[in-house]
């Protein structure tokens, strides 16, 4: 079992430090854009990327866990199911729209924003008030972003109304 041979997850680095400098968060974007890119090019969307299924292994090895929600789906698929962790769902998937591997890549987003930050970009117990601002609201990004950080991340925290479907 993969996790028997992690040394934790990356979860509790955040519950521990709150939040990680750049270089350490771009060693951990690399593992996880390679296990995301690994996925996808076998035509398998994770729909449940958070911290809690992200483990680390010796020496910082990354694996993603937990494939419950994993489904197989070819390049002309789009689901309209919503499966995740609220925090963690891309705009599409809360309002129902059809989705594809995008909503892995807004999920990546959202992890490596928390790790710098010290929580997700929108935030709230509320799930209604979190759905209106995934939905609605834009990301406020800390002034202590490099640019490259930055420019990245919204790369990756796209809302689909700004995207060609």
């Amino acid at each position: 079992m993969v996790t028997e041979l992690a040394q934790g997850q990356l979860f509790e680095i955040l519950e521990e430090d709150k939040h990680m400098p750049e270089s350490e968060i771009k060693k951990i974007a690399i593992q996880l854009v390679s296990a995301l890119f690994y996925l996808h090019s076998n035509h398998i969307i994770h729909r449940d990327i958070k911290p809690q299924n992200v483990l680390i292994g010796s020496n910082g090895v990354i694996k993603v866990c937990d494939f419950g929600f994993a489904r197989a789906i070819d390049s002309k698929t789009m689901i309209t199911s919503i499966k995740g962790t609220p925090l963690y769902m891309a705009p599409e998937l809360l309002q129902e729209y059809p989705y594809n591997q995008s909503a892995d890549l807004w999920s990546l987003g959202v992890i490596l924003y928390e790790l710098f930050v010290g929580q997700p970009p929108f935030y709230t117990n509320n799930f209604t008030t979190l759905m209106n601002k995934i939905i609605k609201e834009n990301v406020k990004y800390s002034d202590s972003m490099s640019r490259d950080f930055r420019d990245f991340l919204k790369g990756l925290l796209i809302k689909v109304s700004t995207l060609i479907i």
